[in-house]
């Protein structure tokens, strides 16, 4: 958090409220930057900690917004990509029909919305398979939508 209010209740409010950190202005850089380290450094999984856990499953990073692949290497996902991943990846292998993806990313079932999330997963396929060297296990269910079928952690 990064405020103007100096005074301890708002610092403890700010703390207790959910914040991580309570910096007040001006701020100084290196502090601000040091903070934002120390923040990633919790927030982010030590390295194959996912793939350790549970051998050969995919995991979704919900707060970096990345896919891991059973091989530890991971995929920077867009917001639209996450939001399709995470529609999928919930339903646990069970098909997801396109409007409710679709309904997800604020859009409603016609061609053109439907061609643009075809799109998505077209593109989606090949920046996972590249930055992870595997295969993303979503499945295009005819009538219907897409499935993520691959073992999740």
């Amino acid at each position: 958090m990064l405020t103007a209010r100096n005074a301890v209740s708002d610092r403890v409010a700010g703390l207790r409220g959910g914040a991580d950190a309570y910096m007040v202005k001006p701020v100084d850089l290196a502090e601000l930057l040091a903070t934002i380290e120390a923040l990633m450094r919790r927030l982010t999984p030590p390295p194959h900690q996912d793939s350790a856990a549970r051998p050969n499953s995919w995991s979704l990073d919900t707060v970096l917004w990345r896919l891991t692949a059973p091989n530890g290497e991971f995929a920077e996902l867009t917001a639209a990509e996450y939001t399709v991943i995470e529609a999928l990846v919930t339903s646990r292998g069970e098909p997801v029909p396109a409007a409710t993806i679709l309904s997800r990313l604020g859009k409603t079932l016609t061609v053109e919305n439907r061609q643009g999330l075809d799109t998505t997963l077209y593109r989606l396929r090949r920046k996972v398979g590249a930055t992870t060297n595997q295969p993303v296990p979503i499945r295009s269910v005819r009538g219907v939508g897409y499935a993520f079928k691959g073992p999740l952690a």
